[in-house]
C-alpha cells in the first residue's frame, strides 16, 4: 500500500511542477443500510450495512496564457466496508483522471482535443460508459459536428469503474485490479440544427476484445438519435440502437423521453426504455447486452435486457436544495408462458441533496424494489451522504 500511495502522490506532485495551478479535494461519506424480505423462499428478513468513504485530490494546470489548454488530474483513496457473512474491509487507490485537453479555434469552426484517462460514454449512456485511456477529437461548426474516440480499458481500476459485461468481479481485491482489456472505438456524426432546432445524431461504436476470454467477443453498435423542443417548455429525446456480438444475431435498445419544465424550479420527465430479450419469445432480436453493465435499478441484480421500462420522475430544485423522485415498472413483454406484458416488479427512488455551505453538502437517498411475481418479496435501502470540499 505504501509503495502504491507514494507512486500516485509523486505523479500528482510532478504534474504540478512548473505551472500555475489550482488544486483542491473532496472528502465524502456514504452510509447505506439494506433491508431485504424473501417470504416466498421462507427466508428470514435480512439486513446489511455498507460504509464507503473517499478522499479525492485534484489538480488543474493551465498550459497556455489564455487557459484554453490545460492538464487536469485526480487521485483517489476509497475505503469500502462490504457486507458479507463477515464484513470485508476493502482499500482502493486510483488515478481517476489524467486529461490533457484544449481547443483549436478557427473562424467558423473549432476542434476539441482530449488525451489521457477520463470517463467516456456513448450517446445513450447504456452501452459503454466507464473510465478509459485514450484520445478524443471533435470538429465543431454551426452545420455539422464530427467526433471520434479510441481507447483502451485494460489499465484502469475495475474496483472503481463500471464492470465490463461478462467479466467476473466477485473476489474482494485490495487496492487495484485491472479492468478487462477492450479497445472501444466511437465515431459520431451530428447535425446540431437540422430543422426547427431539432438535433440529429448518428453514432457507431465497436468494442474489440483484447483479453483471453473468447466468450467476451467483439461487439458492434449503431445508434440514431433525434432530440429537440416540441414547444418552448417541452422537449423530447428519441433514440434507437442496433447491435451485434460477433455478427451472430441482432439486438436492440430503444427509448423515448419527454422533459417538461412547467416552472423555473420543477421539471417532469416521462419515458420508456426497451431492451430486446429472448429470440424464441420476442421474435427477431436476441437479448440485448451492452459493453458495460447497466442495472435496471440500484437494487436489482438483473441488467438492462429483455424488458420494457416505463419511467416517470419529478425533479425539484430551489437554491441549495435538489430532489428527484422516480418510479419504474419492469415489464416482461412475452414471458415463458407466452403471456404478454407481465409486470415483474416496481422500482422507486428518492434522491435529495442540500448544499449547507459552498463546501459542505449532505444528502439522503432511498430505493425500493417490489417483486410483483411474488408480492411478498421486497428490498429497501437508505443512504446518508455527506461531502466536504477543500
Amino acid at each position: 500500500m505504501k509503495k502504491s500511495f507514494i507512486v500516485f502522490c509523486s505523479l500528482f506532485l510532478i504534474l504540478s511542477q512548473g505551472f500555475s495551478f489550482e488544486w483542491g479535494g473532496l472528502l465524502n461519506n456514504n452510509s447505506t443500510g439494506v433491508y431485504e424480505v424473501k417470504n416466498s423462499l421462507n427466508e428470514d428478513a435480512d439486513f446489511s450495512f455498507n460504509q464507503k468513504n473517499g478522499l479525492y485530490l485534484w489538480l488543474s494546470n493551465p498550459l497556455s496564457e489564455k487557459g484554453n489548454w490545460k492538464l487536469n488530474s485526480e487521485i483517489a483513496y476509497i475505503a469500502n466496508v462490504k457486507p458479507n457473512d463477515e464484513p470485508v474491509f476493502q482499500n482502493i487507490i486510483d488515478l481517476t483522471l489524467l486529461k490533457f485537453s484544449g481547443q483549436l479555434a478557427f473562424k467558423k469552426s473549432s476542434v476539441d482535443v482530449s488525451l489521457g484517462r477520463f470517463v467516456v460514454s456513448d450517446k445513450t449512456g447504456n452501452i459503454f460508459s466507464t473510465t478509459s485511456d485514450g484520445a478524443y477529437l471533435k470538429f465543431n461548426s454551426s452545420i455539422v459536428g464530427l467526433s471520434g474516440y479510441v481507447g483502451y480499458t485494460g489499465l484502469t481500476n475495475l474496483l472503481n469503474s463500471t464492470e465490463i459485461e461478462g467479466y467476473d468481479n466477485e473476489d474482494v481485491v485490495q487496492f487495484y485490479k485491472f479492468q478487462y482489456p477492450l479497445i472501444p472505438l466511437i465515431f459520431s456524426f451530428e447535425l446540431p440544427s437540422l430543422f426547427a432546432n431539432q438535433n440529429l445524431t448518428f453514432q457507431v461504436l465497436a468494442s474489440l476484445n483484447c483479453g483471453n476470454n473468447v466468450n467476451m467477443g467483439n461487439k458492434y453498435f449503431a445508434t440514431l438519435a433525434l432530440d429537440g423542443p416540441i414547444y418552448s417548455k417541452l422537449f423530447y429525446l428519441l433514440q434507437t440502437t442496433f447491435g451485434t456480438k460477433e455478427f451472430k444475431g441482432i439486438m436492440n435498445y430503444s427509448s423515448v423521453d419527454f422533459m417538461w419544465y412547467p416552472l423555473s424550479f420543477v421539471n417532469i420527465n416521462l419515458g420508456v426504455q426497451y431492451a430486446s430479450g429472448n429470440e424464441e419469445l420476442n421474435g427477431l432480436f436476441v437479448p440485448f447486452s451492452g459493453v458495460t453493465l447497466v442495472q435496471k435499478s440500484p437494487l436489482d441484480e438483473n441488467y438492462l435486457s429483455d424488458c420494457l421500462l416505463p419511467t416517470a420522475s419529478i425533479v425539484f430544485y430551489n437554491g441549495p436544495f435538489h430532489s428527484k423522485l422516480e418510479v419504474k415498472c419492469d415489464i416482461d413483454i412475452v414471458d415463458a408462458e407466452n403471456n404478454l406484458f407481465t409486470v415483474r416488479g416496481y422500482y422507486g427512488s428518492l434522491d435529495t441533496t442540500l448544499n449547507i455551505f459552498s463546501d459542505l453538502q449532505i444528502g439522503f437517498d432511498m430505493n425500493l424494489l417490489v417483486n410483483s411475481v411474488s408480492s411478498q418479496d421486497f428490498m429497501f435501502n437508505a443512504t446518508i451522504k455527506a461531502a466536504f470540499a477543500f
